[in-house]
């Protein structure tokens, strides 16, 4: 009667921890017994004894069933937890706790960026990196402006607004004339020393006496300034000389080198005496040159080009040598610029110099050349392709920004 007895307690105990015996009772509690479970259906092969501990202990039925149910317990105990934490961070959870490794889309608090990220790194002090940007961006601007207010302060400036960037209008007192004025950082790291107004006060200054430079240094060159100053050392400057009275256009730069009226010039082309224009050409060199030369002398200029190989292809005489020279520099602007013909022959290949006048005889003809040249002289001012008449003297002019030196 003993083993009915305590198979059906055994079958008791069991089916009171939610197993369902498969077979009959062993007959010992500490015999394998192989059973079912009510909650899962799954098979379960334990121990009565292990049964009357689980039970005492108030844990579940099978395996799975206990894990699954301790998992559940686990997660509902750090559940509460875990929001605590993120709700601590300043992170406001939009889904069901996934776990503490798993991302968690949660919103921020503060920027109102949703973002995912995981409770163990939350644990570990990561927080919005929204916010950690903006921050460390704030703190950035507040050290530059503090360098920035260091630099101009450094520099006599004194800020009267907030840092608003190193290339933006920025509202301070200038050093020089204490006055408030805009200025950038930039421009002041970069050696600005006062305001616009002070900065063009100074050039303008330093206008006024390059002015008076210019005019000290023409007067002791022999000059006597007519026109205003251009503002350029190498543009031509209408002045009179002093000893013969004529009109001329030196450059400030020119006058600085000696250079000296060509009017009562003792050396090179006499401007107010008789000169040549001429027209050579050279069969070796296959090369044309157009020139100017005084008709008279120990050697005239042309004499030095014929006893070198060049041929006169045509010549002219005018009354003064201002007139030959500007008809020269016509025809040369019309080779270089409009026909963009460069110079031919090198100053070795020409030792008794005016290689600059030289161009290629196989661009053009000697007949094309010599009608350009006509066509200036008719453009001179009551001239004709006529011998230049006795008596007569040009007035100054300039001619498609071609200097003239006038008689």
């Amino acid at each position: 009667m003993t083993i009915p007895i305590a198979g059906a307690v055994a079958v008791s105990d069991a089916r009171a921890h939610s197993l369902e015996p498969a077979e009959e009772y062993p007959g010992r509690a500490m015999d394998y017994w192989k059973l079912t479970c009510l909650v899962c259906g799954a098979p379960v092969r334990t121990k009565l004894s292990t049964i009357r501990q689980q039970t005492k202990r108030g844990q579940g039925s099978c395996t799975p069933w206990g894990h699954r149910k301790k998992r559940e317990s686990h997660l509902a105990r750090t559940r509460t937890r875990s929001y605590e934490t993120m709700r601590q961070a300043r992170f406001e959870p939009l889904v069901e706790y996934p776990g503490v490794g798993e991302p968690w889309p949660s919103g921020c608090m503060v920027c109102g960026t949703v973002q995912s990220p995981c409770e163990g790194d939350v644990r570990a002090g990561h927080g919005c990196k929204t916010c950690a940007r903006r921050a460390n961006g704030e703190t950035q601007r507040l050290r530059k402006a503090e360098t920035a207010v260091a630099d101009m302060g450094s520099r006599g400036w004194i800020p009267l607004a907030g840092y608003p960037g190193a290339a933006q209008w920025w509202l301070c007192r200038c050093p020089v004339c204490g006055k408030p004025a805009e200025v950038k950082l930039n421009a002041v790291r970069r050696g600005q020393t006062s305001c616009n107004p002070c900065r063009y006060g100074r050039l303008a200054e330093g206008a006024r006496r390059a002015v008076g430079e210019a005019v000290l240094l023409m007067e002791a060159a022999g000059w006597e300034p007519v026109g205003e100053y251009p503002g350029n050392a190498n543009a031509p400057w209408e002045c009179g000389c002093r000893d013969c009275g004529n009109i001329s256009f030196p450059g400030v730069a020119s006058a600085r080198k000696g250079s000296r009226c060509g009017f009562c010039s003792t050396r090179g082309l006499k401007l107010a005496e008789p000169a040549l224009l001429y027209l050579l050409h050279h069969p070796e060199l296959r090369a044309y040159k157009i020139g100017t030369g005084g008709p008279r002398g120990r050697l005239p200029r042309l004499r030095q080009h014929t006893r070198r190989g060049w041929l006169v292809y045509r010549r002219r005489l005018f009354e003064t040598g201002a007139q030959a020279y500007l008809v020269e520099q016509r025809v040369l602007r019309w080779l270089r610029v409009d026909r963009e013909l460069p110079q031919w022959l090198s100053p070795e290949q020409m030792p008794q110099n005016g290689a600059s006048e030289t161009v290629c005889a196989d661009e053009l003809s000697l007949a094309e050349v010599w009608a350009r040249a006509r066509m200036e002289i008719a453009l001179l001012p009551g001239q004709s392709d006529a011998p230049v008449s006795a008596g007569y003297v040009p007035r100054a002019e300039q001619f498609d920004g071609v200097r003239s030196v006038p008689a």
